[in-house]
């Protein structure tokens, strides 16, 4: 290759750069291989948008500003300014669609965004010689100017705000108040801080009881995290459901007594004469009541509490025939074989086998249940008209 052509090559390269160059930095709203599309809308104001100025559909850039251009002579004002704008692509536009200058950010810059509206409404159509209609975007200084009318037209409110804001301070600062004491007390900030310690102190136990518990640690932890401990309180509450609603349904001795009014009447009766039997006996009438306030029983049932202290003395020492038999192993193998024979009966009673069996588990026990409590109390109101209880005392007392 001559020099010649090298030189030529060399230009061509340069001036292909230059216009690439130049159309990055300058031109970069131009399509080399594209047809660009124009579209003109009217707003109301430039709001300082400037040629080059981006173009978004939905946030996506699909052109620039080209011009703008201002008409006093417009017959509306919403016309006054018209801007022309080259787009890449073509634009579906529907009747709800919206064109607005916006704040590219809020140092300063400017955009136009397209919203095309609902494609549920009617298609419009457009071309570069019917202008659209825009409007201008919400900025956000549009707030701060809102906040501005605000207190300038309540600035004598905002004046009294900021005197009273004035006076809480310079209170505080002088030891005032329940917030000057706590800003300048020492002692009360000692306080302060000693509670934030302890409950720091408590977060701190809180967190550890948690975490034990989630280990599956302790009762609570094996309560919430033991599956067999969960089924056997869950088994525990059915059974105690299934015993509640058996008392509500009157089913077995205890339902029937909860049921049964008749019942229920007779056990008021007797709790009443066991009253008025402890109020005779507060008062000491009768011979029980006069064992309880006289003096000199009292004194007579210490000599026999003494008697009765020595008595268990010489048992425990092994004295006597009673105190023998506590004191021998036979006595233990005769209990242990007596405690046989008992599980022996309790499990024959169990299984329905004999009277005692019979007796516990029949309904016939009810009714003499019934009978009984009607007997004691006839028995109790008796004792009420004659107290004939002497006897009964005097033989206790003879026996010691």
């Amino acid at each position: 290759m001559s020099n010649k052509q090298q030189t030529l090559l060399g230009l061509l390269a340069i001036a292909a750069m230059t216009m690439l160059g130049y159309y990055t930095l300058f031109l970069n709203d131009v399509t080399l291989f594209g047809e660009v599309i124009k579209m003109r809308v009217q707003f109301p104001l430039a709001n300082e948008l400037r040629n080059g100025d981006a173009v978004y559909v939905a946030g996506i850039r699909v052109g620039r500003v080209k011009s703008i251009d201002f008409n006093a002579l417009a017959e509306k004002r919403e016309q006054r300014v018209t801007v022309l704008l080259n787009l890449d692509e073509k634009v579906y536009l529907f009747e709800d669609y919206e064109i607005t200058i916006e704040e590219s950010t809020l140092l300063g810059g400017r955009n136009i965004s397209i919203n095309p509206g609902e494609g549920a409404m009617p298609e419009i159509t457009w071309h570069a010689d019917s202008p659209l209609q825009g409007m201008m975007g919400k900025s956000p200084m549009d707030a701060f100017e809102q906040l501005s009318a605000l207190i300038a037209g309540n600035s004598d409110s905002f004046s009294n705000v900021m005197s009273n804001v004035e006076l809480i301070t310079k209170s505080a600062a002088g030891d005032e108040g329940t917030i000057g004491k706590l800003l300048n007390d020492k002692a009360l900030a000692n306080k302060l801080d000693s509670a934030i310690g302890d409950f720091v102190v408590f977060a701190e136990d809180a967190k550890a009881i948690s975490n034990r518990i989630a280990s599956g640690e302790g009762t609570i932890g094996k309560l919430v995290y033991t599956d067999s401990l969960h089924g056997d309180v869950e088994s525990m509450l059915a059974d105690l459901n299934i015993l509640t609603e058996g008392l509500k349904d009157g089913k077995g001795i205890a339902g029937r007594i909860l049921q049964d009014e008749d019942l229920a009447d007779e056990i008021v009766r007797v709790i009443s004469n066991f009253e008025a039997i402890s109020a005779g006996l507060e008062a000491g009438e009768g011979s029980l009541g006069k064992l309880l306030k006289d003096e000199a029983a009292a004194v007579s049932i210490e000599q026999a509490s003494a008697h009765l202290a020595t008595l268990t003395e010489r048992v425990v020492a092994g004295e006597g025939t009673i105190g023998a038999l506590f004191s021998s192993d036979e006595l233990y193998t005769t209990y242990r074989d007596f405690g046989t024979r008992l599980e022996r009966i309790a499990a024959s009673i169990e299984e329905g086998d004999g009277t005692v069996s019979q007796l516990l588990n029949s309904s016939e026990f009810y009714d003499e249940l019934m009978v009984g409590l009607r007997l004691l109390n006839r028995s109790l109101e008796d004792y009420r008209e004659a107290a004939p209880v002497s006897a009964f005392t005097s033989a206790i007392f003879n026996v010691f």
